[in-house]
């Protein structure tokens, strides 16, 4: 389309790559792609505008995965959001729910104490902020696909 190849030409004139359409339907194609590019110009403004708070986050995340009172609305008070702007903000900024990132965070934990030492299951799911050892081996399997014990005499053996 004549359309697409002039938008590429004409990045900084929005109103004359509408100007460059020949039929109705190809002004309107022009103006879906000037509307399109806008949105994602604007969606990438807005991130950065949020980095450094998801930053901020995320510290503060890695900082207190350990309590097992973190919550979503903890750490968006933390930051200064609303809960839930904070969750909108934090899924499309990470790619990552709050809890996805939580978990995440704390299976890693989880796989530095098992390699590290011979503390008791319970106690690793504790220190990494469950208070229930059956739900932390649950997630712990269902994120690595080995259950705890397995992983631990793995990275004993190898």
């Amino acid at each position: 389309m004549r359309c697409r190849q002039t938008a590429f030409r004409l990045r900084k004139n929005p109103q004359a790559v509408l100007g460059q359409a020949e039929t109705l339907e190809g002004t309107k194609a022009c103006a879906a792609e000037v509307i399109g590019r806008m949105t994602r110009l604007c969606y990438r403004h807005q991130n950065v505008r949020y980095s450094a708070e998801i930053s901020r986050a995320k510290e503060f995340i890695r900082e207190n995965y350990a309590d097992s009172a973190i919550s979503l609305h903890r750490v968006a008070e933390e930051v200064g959001f609303s809960p839930n702007h904070f969750s909108t903000v934090f899924s499309q900024e990470t790619g990552q729910t709050f809890v996805e990132y939580l978990t995440a965070v704390r299976i890693e934990a989880a796989k530095q104490l098992l390699t590290c030492g011979n503390s008791r299951m319970s106690d690793i799911a504790f220190d990494v902020g469950y208070q229930d050892s059956h739900y932390f081996s649950y997630l712990f399997k269902k994120h690595v696909d080995v259950s705890p014990r397995e992983y631990r005499s793995r990275s004993e053996e190898g």
